[in-house]
């Protein structure tokens, strides 16, 4: 640093001894809040064993290895091969379940962010937060369940099939359906801790009572009594 000049949080001094008031951004309760969230999380890491942060590394790896291996199944499987177990029609509707979770979550970041924009404490309510509260986590399960159904049917014909690799198409196949039972039960568990955090922030805001009676916070299923 030149001689003379010296920085502080508070001022700035320039050559000529002249103190030049220094202040930061105004920041947005939105990022306000936000950086509370990562000091209380990067607090959180810090409190992590070696051993602890392997075994969550060596965990979350093996869960998405199992949740793609239906995804490599169906790309590396030789439909004229192999006998056909299932509907013809089920790989391609697993695609497209996938193509719609990836559209719903994407769709789901774009207007929260437009709305918190406008309104940093407020709540998003249109588009595709009519189907439910939480659509980013509705399009994550879409898209694991829809690759799931895309590469069943390769799985079992391989598992049928007899031979040496049917016992491993048969273990391929259970760690598939275990990597979906996992990721739904972790889904289902963030949406229950985002429902209680989001409804304790949101008591008495103008249209929220209204909005959370008729909009479910992750399953768009039919409400009982017709509502």
């Amino acid at each position: 640093m030149e001689r003379g000049r010296s920085f502080s949080f508070f001022t700035l001094e320039k050559r000529t001894g002249r103190d030049v008031p220094f202040t930061t951004p105004r920041l947005s309760p939105q990022t306000l809040d936000f950086r509370h969230k990562k000091v209380a999380l990067d607090r959180k890491t810090a409190k992590l064993t070696l051993v602890n942060r392997l075994v969550m590394w060596l965990g979350v790896s093996a869960l998405y290895l199992a949740l793609f291996i239906p995804t490599w199944s169906l790309a590396s499987s030789a439909p004229a091969r192999k006998p056909r177990v299932g509907p013809d029609a089920l790989p391609a509707a697993g695609v497209a379940a996938s193509l719609l979770g990836l559209w719903l979550e994407v769709t789901a970041d774009v207007v929260k962010a437009h709305d918190k924009g406008r309104d940093p404490a407020g709540f998003s309510r249109g588009c595709v937060y009519r189907l439910c509260r939480q659509p980013n986590l509705l399009g994550e399960a879409l898209f694991w369940w829809g690759s799931a159904a895309a590469g069943a049917p390769a799985l079992l014909a391989a598992a049928r099939a007899g031979g040496e690799g049917a016992r491993a198409a048969a273990a391929l196949a259970l760690a598939a359906a275990a990597g979906v039972a996992a990721i739904t039960a972790i889904l289902v568990g963030d949406s229950r801790k985002k429902t209680r955090d989001q409804e304790g922030r949101m008591r008495g805001k103008s249209g929220w009572s209204e909005f959370a009676a008729r909009t479910p916070p992750l399953w768009p299923l039919p409400r009982r009594g017709g509502a």
